[in-house]
């Protein structure tokens, strides 16, 4: 069995180490983390590095290195993000692309050109506007994709969707030598499977590094 790491949990399973996302602020799920969690166990264990979730009051963090922003959740506007970045010091910013009708793309895109010394991770590349979050991925190197949710949901892996152009644009990306540099593996786990996401991985291209190298190559860039 390949050793991987998870850049987009919100529990640990069983990855070798990767990003821990904490969620604040309601609704609660069951199994997953909050700051004060994540943090705790990063501590314990050097190979998990923690996200902060950013609640919409921009609450205070204890480590501004990784920041998590979740448009749909909090509600706040790209240049309220925008705003509260200026006053960090983050270096890797990871922003939830499902956030359709509030956001489109272009929002997206905007935050990172006013950036362009942070890197970003956009995970879930936009569900169904993948093709419009792949343009911001492809012509911005500190730009990195996961396909955490998307994977699983439109039927990259698991059970296959008749939506066949989101999971043909997943094989475009992660069979493209240029692309896969830039990819993570995320599961999105426990909300979506990280032992299905991780089964099809492994058996990938590019498989060692999407699931170990790329992460590490990241980690020396931002650490």
């Amino acid at each position: 069995m390949i050793d991987f790491y998870d850049t987009h949990a919100h529990c640990i399973k069983n990855q070798q180490g990767g990003i821990l996302i904490g969620l604040e602020g309601s609704p609660i799920f069951d199994g997953t983390l909050n700051n004060c969690d994540v943090e705790r166990l990063t501590k314990e264990n050097p190979n998990y590095l923690p996200a902060y979730y950013i609640t919409k009051d921009f609450n205070v963090v204890p480590d501004e290195t990784i920041l998590k922003y979740h448009p749909r959740r909090e509600g706040y506007s790209a240049n309220e993000v925008i705003d509260d970045l200026l006053k960090r010091n983050c270096k890797l910013c990871i922003i939830d692309t499902l956030n359709y009708p509030n956001w489109r793309p272009l929002d997206y895109l905007k935050i990172v050109n006013k950036f362009p010394t942070i890197f970003f991770l956009l995970p879930h590349m936009g569900g169904y506007d993948i093709l419009e979050f792949l343009k911001i991925f492809d012509f911005n190197k500190n730009v990195y994709a996961d396909f955490s949710m998307t994977q699983e949901y439109f039927g990259w892996c698991g059970e296959r969707s008749r939506l066949d152009i989101v999971a043909n644009a997943i094989d475009y990306c992660i069979n493209s030598d240029k692309l896969s540099k830039r990819i993570l593996f995320g599961s999105d786990e426990p909300f979506f499977s990280q032992e299905i996401a991780f089964k099809k991985y492994k058996d990938s291209l590019y498989a060692n590094d999407i699931l170990v190298n790329n992460f590490e190559n990241l980690l020396s860039k931002v650490i």
